[in-house]
This record gives structure tokens, C-alpha cells and sequence, in this order.
């Protein structure tokens, strides 16, 4: 599925906090590892205000407009990126953020099929590359959305994650 991004329309900045090992953060981070056991837990955000994104995005020939609300308090684990490539690819770079945003709020909330949530991520991680001026951004896109996308990828990651886990803002 070819999914070409026209415009996102962010309703304010967007404002997160590393979530780390504080007394406040603890028990996020549990209720993160009992429901995501796979996720590793030094790379979990957190809005600290609420967000309105609107995508305006075309397939084949129909525009459609998307429209979601983040709260306060809502919890993204950044782009899935294995250590090996992350030095080509900066998972909590600008280029990633709301690509990685969308792409949690999609598969956590299921609002999307997986396959549509997959194509999505990877069309803004296109779009955010090609604004920022990221260097290799097709590329770079390409292989994030590769890992989880991927008949391989899905395998690995269904295998650790059951589909049923996946009912989170990282998980609520």
C-alpha cells in the first residue's frame, strides 16, 4: 500500500520527558514490562501536553484527512531501531518523532490495521526525512519500517509480543 503524505498539521508543539528510573516513573515503567516484555524501557517518552495531529495523506487518487488525540500522559517507545543501525538512524531524531508517534497510538489502540499502520509509519518517516533534510532519508525509512513490517520482522515480533497485547498508549 503506497501512501504519499500531503501535510501534518500539529495543533501545538510537541513537549515529552524521557521516562526514567525516578520513584513517579517507576511504576509506568513496570506496567510497561509486564504488558510489553520486549520493549526496552530506556527509550519510553511521555507527552507533557496534549497533541493534536492531523495527516492529510492521498492513496492512488483519494485525499483523506486523519485526525488523532494524544493526552497528556500518553507513553511512545520512539522507533523500534536495533542497536546495531543506530548510528545510521537516530530513533528520537525530529524525523522519527511523529512517524513514532502515529505508529504506537496504531497498533496500541488498534484504529488502524497493522499493515495500514505499517505504511503509514513509513510514509511519514518519508515525508519528516524529506523536511528535515535527513540525509539517505528513503533509505533510512525504508529500514525502519522493515523490522516490524516484514514477514521476518512480524514473525520475530509476533513471537515476543502476543497480538492481543497490543492495547496501550504503550499500554493502559
Amino acid at each position: 500500500m503506497k501512501i504519499t503524505i500531503l501535510d501534518v498539521v500539529l495543533q501545538s508543539g510537541i513537549a515529552y520527558e524521557m521516562i526514567g528510573y525516578s520513584e513517579e516513573h517507576l511504576p509506568i515503567i513496570e506496567k510497561v514490562r509486564k504488558c510489553r516484555p520486549d520493549i526496552d524501557t530506556t527509550q519510553l517518552r511521555m507527552l507533557t501536553n496534549p497533541l493534536e495531529m492531523t495527516i492529510f495523506y492521498k492513496i492512488k487518487r483519494q485525499t483523506y484527512i486523519k485526525t488523532l488525540n494524544y493526552k497528556v500522559g500518553f507513553v511512545f517507545d520512539t522507533a523500534s531501531i536495533p542497536n546495531l543501525l543506530k548510528w545510521f538512524i537516530d530513533n528520537d531524531g525530529a524525523n522519527m518523532l511523529i512517524p513514532s508517534l502515529y505508529h504506537d497510538a496504531g497498533y496500541g489502540l488498534n484504529f488502524d490495521t497493522r499493515r495500514f499502520t505499517d505504511a503509514m509509519f513509513r510514509a511519514l518517516a518519508r515525508y519528516y526525512g524529506n523536511k528535515y533534510k535527513v540525509r539517505f532519508y528513503r533509505i533510512k525509512a525504508f529500514v525502519a519500517w522493515v523490522g516490524p513490517a516484514s514477514p521476518v520482522g512480524k514473525k520475530i515480533y509476533n513471537g515476543v509480543v502476543p497480538e492481543d497485547h497490543f492495547n496501550y498508549g504503550l499500554c493502559t
